[in-house]
């Protein structure tokens, strides 16, 4: 049981939840958000803005505060949820600079929980599983809990939520440009072993689906709870603020019964091809994962060959990092900019688009 003193004491997330995009994070979020003592606060992908900010540690003034919680803020806004409410009475707080970012986290958190009437807290951003060694030099205290599903259905499901959003329809250029950032994930996870020697359990989402009763156990006892059967009543709990639509196709079987369904689909759906396709280029990572994959012997086209080394070039290049760089470059330049030119006649060019006077944050 977590006292007051510990909840006094928190400088930071008691756990966070990583996984890849479609791999089951939100499901999981939702039931252990379901728990009597435990509140998961929606996407707000703070490994990445902490690395982006340069953030991992300390919060320098009051400038770096401002873009933190704006970009927090934006990015879980998608969801209704109290941690909008405290993100702006956050935006209000005065803190004393620098400060470290578990501090300056540790309002913020015992507030949501708060709200929530909760003990521990957990955040779940699936791109917080690229960012691993800057959330444990913000918050060296934290779980983690890895949920891991089949690579294969996963790309599948990345490529039909694209394909629904675009109006296209799913093809081998899309298969492997979704399953980059597959394999860029197990990369982290089991090359770089980024998870290494921390607090961590890892799960399958076609566990947590065929035994919930005894995968949500295992999860509460690594989080020092009791496991509670109103864990498994999920569903109708994730609400929105925008986007509804997409949002219901995206998530939309939150709302239904737990099904095995889903589970080997990309065996049904896609080509012996664009299985051996895609087995090529997730190698060698995907041999690290608790799945036995199909002996599929199926002769693959030389222009497939060609486009998936070509691929996997790509990927040995880290050419995907420049994206990240280049992000992160921009909030460097957005920083320096409103610190330097704060008071001068350019400054609403660089306040575009932040919630920056404390009349923006004002909550009912």
């Amino acid at each position: 049981m977590v006292t007051a003193e510990d909840m006094q004491d928190k400088k930071g997330p008691d756990f966070f939840i990583l996984g890849l995009p479609r791999s089951g994070t939100t499901l999981l979020e939702q039931m252990l958000d379901a728990h009597s003592e435990i509140a998961v606060c929606p996407e707000m992908s703070t490994g990445k803005t902490l690395w982006r900010l340069n953030a991992e540690s300390t919060l320098r003034d009051q400038w770096k505060s401002l873009l933190l919680v704006n970009a927090l803020y934006q990015r879980a806004r998608t969801f209704k949820d109290p941690i909008l409410p405290c993100l702006a009475h956050q935006a209000l707080r005065s803190f004393t600079y620098p400060i470290s970012t578990g501090e300056w986290f540790s309002p913020l958190i015992r507030e949501y929980v708060g709200e929530k009437k909760a003990n521990l807290y957990g955040e779940k951003t699936p791109e917080n599983t690229f960012f691993i060694p800057a959330l444990n030099r913000a918050f060296p205290g934290s779980k983690y809990l890895l949920i891991l599903r089949n690579p294969f259905d996963l790309v599948l499901s990345l490529c039909e939520a694209w394909a629904f959003h675009k109006k296209i329809r799913i093809t081998d250029a899309l298969l492997l440009h979704f399953a980059e950032n597959t394999k860029r994930g197990l990369h982290e996870l089991f090359i770089r072993q980024r998870l290494r020697n921390l607090d961590s359990l890892t799960i399958t989402y076609e566990d947590l689906v065929r035994k919930p009763d005894q995968t949500l156990t295992e999860i509460c006892t690594f989080l020092g709870l009791e496991f509670e059967p109103g864990m498994k009543d999920f569903q109708f709990r994730k609400e929105y603020t925008g986007g509804k639509e997409a949002m219901k196709f995206l998530l939309g079987r939150l709302d239904e019964p737990l099904t095995d369904q889903r589970i080997d689909r990309s065996l049904d759906i896609l080509s012996a091809e664009q299985i051996g396709m895609l087995h090529r280029y997730l190698s060698p990572e995907i041999h690290a994962l608790p799945y036995t994959f199909p002996n599929i012997q199926v002769r693959i086209p030389l222009f497939l060959l060609i486009r998936v080394y070509w691929a996997k070039l790509k990927f040995f290049l880290r050419l995907f990092y420049l994206e990240e760089l280049k992000n992160k470059l921009r909030f460097q330049v957005h920083y320096y900019a409103i610190r330097l030119l704060s008071e001068g006649p350019i400054k609403n060019y660089f306040y575009k688009n932040l919630k920056h006077r404390p009349s923006d944050w004002v909550v009912s």
